[in-house]
Formats: C-alpha cells, sequence, structure tokens
C-alpha cells in the first residue's frame, strides 16, 4: 500500500512539474499578442485610408500593404502550449498547419521566442510603412 501511495505521489509530482510553462514560452506568447495587436493597427490605419480619393499608383500601394500583412498572417504561428489561452482570438480565420504546428513543438523555447520576436518586428515594420504612406496622403478639406 506505502509504494501504491508513493508511486501515485511521483505521478502527480511529475505532472505538475510538467505543467509548468518554460518562460521563454511565456515571453513568446507575449511577443506573439503584441504582434496582433499591431496587426490590428496596421489593419485599423489601412481601412482608415479612403481609397477613392487615392490616385491608382496610391491605391496599388495600399493593396501592396495589405497583402503584405495577409502574408505575414501566413507565416504566424501559433506558442506551443498557448493556442487556445484566455484573451487569445486572432479575429480571423485561420486554418491550422499541423506541419507548422509539429516543427513549433520541435523547437526550443528560445527559438520560439526568436521566432516570435521577428515576426513581431516585421509587423511592427507594416505598421510604420501604413502609417508613412497615410501620412504622405493628402487630407480630406
Amino acid at each position: 500500500m506505502l509504494r501504491y501511495v508513493l508511486g501515485i505521489s511521483l505521478m502527480v509530482l511529475v505532472a505538475c512539474q510538467n505543467n509548468e510553462k518554460d518562460p521563454h514560452l511565456e515571453d513568446a506568447f507575449k511577443v506573439h499578442q503584441m504582434a496582433l495587436k499591431v496587426r490590428d493597427s496596421v489593419e485599423m490605419e489601412l481601412k482608415a485610408i479612403p481609397l477613392d480619393s487615392l490616385t491608382g499608383e496610391q491605391q496599388q500601394m495600399v493593396k501592396q500593404l495589405e497583402e503584405a500583412v495577409h502574408q505575414w498572417e501566413d507565416q504566424l504561428v501559433e506558442v506551443p502550449g498557448f493556442e487556445h489561452a484566455e484573451g487569445h482570438d486572432h479575429n480571423h480565420d485561420h486554418d491550422h498547419d499541423h506541419a507548422k504546428e509539429e516543427l513549433m513543438e520541435n523547437l526550443p523555447p528560445l527559438e520560439i521566442l526568436k521566432l516570435q520576436e521577428a515576426l513581431a518586428q516585421e509587423v511592427q515594420g507594416l505598421l510604420q510603412q501604413a502609417r508613412q504612406l497615410a501620412g504622405s496622403l493628402p487630407t480630406s478639406p
């Protein structure tokens, strides 16, 4: 009976230790959430641009930025263990790429953090481009 209790206790202890999140993964999730907010800001900037008052070239620039945001979203990957975390709503339809999910689960946590930071930096650049574009357009009287 003592062995049974010790065995169960050991299994519970191991299970509890496995549920602890790696600090790099926690940081990666924070970066991921921030990147999603920046993406939302890019979309708001682009939607605020009155397309009907733009030249054809300016409209093309807006469409290129919209396509860049779409491509960025296609590159977006979840942080393993945080796929269904509270407050994690992309507000977009996404197909889940199981190959990407497997790849992410096999990456070391530090590499996952670096990947999320690179994605965040890329979307931050898109926000800067959207703001520059909006700022360069003539304002309506």
